[in-house]
């Protein structure tokens, strides 16, 4: 992960404060999959910041759970018909 990742883990929260954690050692397997998942994260902030419509579905694409272009492309296009009022025009 890089060092500015940032990640979900178990914290304990008491009258001294919050205390993460540790998480030991990642096995290869699930570290590239919080690895894929990162890098959804990053493309789908740049789509948001960039309203770019291609950059959505290359996130969608890359997700474990959707994982297939045509998917992703209607997803994308179906968020962006309903919420068009919110989000705008994407190129």
């Amino acid at each position: 992960m890089a060092d500015d990742d940032v990640v979900e883990v178990g914290c304990w929260v008491d009258g001294s404060g919050i205390r993460a954690e540790a998480v030991g050692t990642i096995h290869d397997d699930q570290l590239r999959l919080m690895q894929t998942v990162k890098l959804y994260e990053r493309l789908g902030v740049r789509a948001i910041l960039e309203r770019s419509r291609a950059l959505a579905i290359e996130a969608l694409t890359i997700h474990p759970l959707v994982g297939s272009y045509p998917l992703a492309e209607k997803l994308v296009d179906a968020f962006l018909a309903a919420h068009r009022d919110l989000v705008g025009e994407w190129g």
